[in-house]
């Protein structure tokens, strides 16, 4: 019986062989890229319409509050937590909380501060005190009536600042900042280090017309610029005893820094009332605790 030779593959049905594998593999691979960027696009197609969304709201809310506040104050910066009344606008903050336990419409707490801009409408009538600076109209009488009780005691006050325009105020802050900068520090840095000197605009007390910087004759020969060697004349002393006699208080003291977020300046006086400023000082209060506001 003859022997069966073995079928032999040719070389050309190998390679359709080979072919077909690579055409399945291409097939498979190809199936599994659609899947996968089907996959891809849908989990990025749910992402983006919520996230850019809530971007779009985040960012619009932003740039409201930005433009509906304004920074900065001169003669010292006040906190920078944020208003405390959501419902309130951010620049309205001519009223006082009415959980204070004092009159909320009184005009003579208006707050000032980072956290409590002054609102754009805000707007006081001015009168000249002495030389060209000038106060609310309404804080005239007393100012004038406690420089000459401090004359008729022998002592000499004298303002070196009082009301404020925004504009003023803002030239006052810009040169604070360059002044950082000069020193080496970012833009960023110089406007944080500014802000505990001088306030930005719409936040400074100056901008009320209740807030006064006194010193005495001579002064700035002696001494140059503001600093805490105020607290060591009969100026001071003066103040410190009788100024809330006349409805005035030291707005910044030494041991409320971390309240006011305003460094000491025991030069500067605010206006808040007689029986308000000897409320304040009986308690050992600043304004914002007195306000409700620390």
């Amino acid at each position: 019986m003859p022997q069966q030779q073995p079928v032999r593959r040719t070389p050309n049905r190998r390679r359709q062989r080979r072919n077909n594998r690579k055409t399945l593999l291409f097939v498979i691979i190809l199936f599994l890229l659609i899947l996968l960027c089907i996959f891809i696009f849908a989990k990025l197609g749910g992402k983006d319409g919520p996230s850019s969304s809530s971007q779009g709201g985040s960012m619009s809310s932003s740039s409201t509050s930005a433009s509906g506040s304004s920074s900065a104050p001169m003669s010292t910066p006040g906190s920078s937590s944020p208003a405390s009344n959501p419902s309130e606008e951010p620049g309205s903050s001519a009223s006082v909380p009415a959980s204070a336990g004092v009159n909320s419409s009184d005009w003579r707490l208006v707050m000032a501060s980072a956290a409590h801009p002054l609102g754009k409408d805000y707007s006081v009538d001015l009168e000249v005190a002495t030389g060209n600076y000038k106060v609310d109209a309404r804080i005239r009488e007393p100012l004038m009536e406690m420089i000459a009780a401090a004359k008729a005691d022998g002592v000499s006050l004298a303002i070196t600042s009082a009301h404020r325009t925004v504009q003023r105020q803002t030239e006052l802050y810009d040169a604070k900042v360059n002044e950082y900068i000069g020193y080496g520090y970012s833009q960023s840095e110089a406007e944080a280090e500014a802000a505990k000197w001088v306030a930005p605009p719409g936040t400074s007390e100056h901008n009320t017309g209740l807030a006064l910087d006194i010193i005495y004759p001579g002064y700035y020969e002696e001494y140059g610029d503001l600093n805490e060697n105020f607290e060591k004349s009969d100026a001071f002393a003066w103040l410190s005893e009788h100024a809330e006699e006349y409805g005035f208080v030291l707005r910044y003291p030494k041991d409320k820094q971390d309240i006011t977020g305003i460094t000491y300046e025991p030069w500067h006086y605010r206006y808040v009332g007689v029986e308000n400023a000897k409320a304040m000082n009986a308690a050992h209060q600043c304004l914002e605790e007195y306000l409700g506001l620390a």
